[in-house]
């Protein structure tokens, strides 16, 4: 039996043959029927989008709640890896915030706090007294998310799928 974790709830991984390719979400499981395409691309498909649309929901809701002015749009990347930092989850680059697949492993907790980090890196780069108060502007017990994420660690490493 197969576990996953999304969003820090623990999911049961049921595999089976269908007509389709398709990957379902229902009462703390992960239905992966396959056809053509391997269970394992499947499912990272299926996190993959299911992280961006949270990471998308968030970003909508900050930039809603007016506590920071944002000039543009900010973009989204789900990657399996981000760069040679193995400890690295997320990173900013010009107007684009590509987060690590295995993120979808943390509490909501821990992504808000993830999200308003690095939407506080849209402002300031460094991690000065500026960075921090953006921070705690926009997610005000980000300390609880900081906790978070080094309580889920391990579910940070690795391959997420297994695959």
């Amino acid at each position: 039996m197969r576990i996953l974790k999304i969003l820090g709830e623990e999911y049961q991984v049921v595999y089976g043959n269908s007509r389709e390719d398709r990957v379902d979400f229902k009462e703390g499981k992960i239905y992966v029927n396959s056809k053509n395409t391997p269970s394992g691309k499947l499912i990272k498909e299926a996190l993959s989008d299911y992280l961006y649309t949270e990471l998308l929901g968030m970003y909508e809701k900050i930039k809603n709640e007016k506590k920071l002015e944002i000039l543009g749009d900010v973009k989204f990347e789900v990657k399996e890896k981000i760069d040679e930092k193995k400890n690295r989850i997320a990173k900013l680059k010009h107007n684009k915030i590509t987060v690590k697949l295995n993120a979808i492993s943390l509490p909501q907790e821990a992504l808000k706090y993830m999200m308003a980090h690095e939407m506080a890196h849209l402002i300031t780069k460094k991690h000065n007294e500026r960075f921090w108060n953006i921070v705690k502007t926009i997610y005000p017990k980000y300390e609880i998310g900081q906790d978070l994420i080094e309580k889920h660690e391990n579910d940070l490493k690795g391959n997420i799928t297994g695959i």
